[in-house]
């Protein structure tokens, strides 16, 4: 099935870098094919730059498209709208910090995101466009991470070889981290409705044998509820506590 990306934003922002990369890394995909354009205006800053992108289990007839699949906005202020790429079965991924909707832009299926607030936790503010094309990955599932990953150091690890080492410690590091987190909020999540599914079934038992009454119960239940909640709250302040903790290491 053939997919479309329309990755639209300003001249110096990387966006037809991106574009090359996602097209670079589906050509070491077997059974995938790929095309790629980009149109961009005079300026070689601060104009007009988008770049069209297909890719397809079959051989693309027709690479050329004004509307796409999906519509990338690398900031909102591109001289075009967005708007005006989207089909009505279109998605629009939007880099922005601030609160915006899909109305603005005449669609429901809107997603919100901060590429710089992400770069800048990555320690590489400059990696802007690296992020969003971890987005249209992550979001569309088009092509297997560890290929654009390995098509990404290709292509731009040449050019400052001494930070691959630390580009992949801490991409390890992120992955065992939100690892650990899977883990352990599944464990609690699990541990809490085990409590509540025991509470549950013992009252109700002991209410067979005439030993406990309904209201009793539900004093239970509502003790589980209760000694539960703090323990969600905890771990995350605790979660922002060690994210808050770590920015504050950088800063000094």
């Amino acid at each position: 099935m053939e997919q479309t990306f329309i990755l639209t934003g300003l001249g110096g922002q990387g966006v037809k870098l991106a574009g090359e990369i996602l097209c670079y890394a589906a050509c070491k995909v077997d059974g995938l094919f790929t095309t790629n354009y980009a149109l961009y205006g005079k300026q070689k800053r601060g104009g007009k730059s988008d770049c069209y992108v297909a890719i397809s289990d079959e051989i693309i007839t027709a690479p050329v498209f004004w509307q796409g699949d999906y519509v990338i906005a690398f900031t909102t202020e591109t001289p075009e709208s967005p708007a005006d790429k989207l089909r009505p079965d279109s998605v629009l991924l939007m880099n922005s910090s601030r609160e915006l909707t899909g109305d603005m832009y005449g669609t429901e299926n809107f997603y919100l995101f901060d590429a710089e607030k992400l770069a800048n936790e990555a320690e590489n503010p400059k990696g802007i466009n690296m992020v969003i094309i971890g987005v249209i990955v992550g979001f569309t599932d088009i092509l297997p991470e560890d290929v654009v990953l390995e098509t990404i150091f290709e292509k731009l690890g040449a050019k400052h070889p001494e930070f691959n080492e630390a580009n992949e410690q801490f991409k390890n590091s992120k992955g065992k981290y939100y690892a650990a987190m899977g883990r352990f909020m599944a464990g609690m999540e699990a541990t809490v409705g085990v409590m509540q599914v025991a509470v549950v079934t013992l009252g109700g038992f002991l209410i067979m044998r005439g030993e406990m009454n309904y209201i009793d119960l539900v004093t239970f239940t509502l003790y589980v509820s209760t000694f539960t909640a703090p323990v969600r709250k905890l771990v995350q302040f605790m979660e922002i506590f060690t994210s808050g903790m770590a920015g504050f290491d950088r800063f000094l």
